[in-house]
């Protein structure tokens, strides 16, 4: 929103914008930071998502038992591999 100051003389001090004026120009570039902080932090929580998945992937990797895989367990891996391309998105 851009704020509309009146014509001035070239040797007049500026105008004073009307109080209702500039409180709605603030209370909307308000609104606008609210809006950009709620997107930021919606990123910043995925991005730690992401980061505690591929820790819990590790934790899991060192319980596997050594070996062939177990039979039944790729019907799992397949999903936990589906849930993590999921939550990379």
């Amino acid at each position: 929103m851009a704020l509309a100051l009146p014509a001035a003389a070239a040797d007049a001090a500026p105008a004073a914008i009307a109080s209702a004026q500039l409180l709605r120009a603030a209370d909307a570039a308000y609104a606008e930071l609210r809006r950009v902080a709620d997107v930021v932090g919606a990123e910043t929580a995925l991005e730690g998502l992401g980061e505690r998945v591929a820790r819990a992937d590790r934790e899991i990797d060192q319980l596997r038992p050594p070996g062939p895989p177990v039979p039944g367990a790729n019907a799992l891996a397949r999903d936990l591999d589906f849930l993590g391309e999921e939550v990379g998105r």
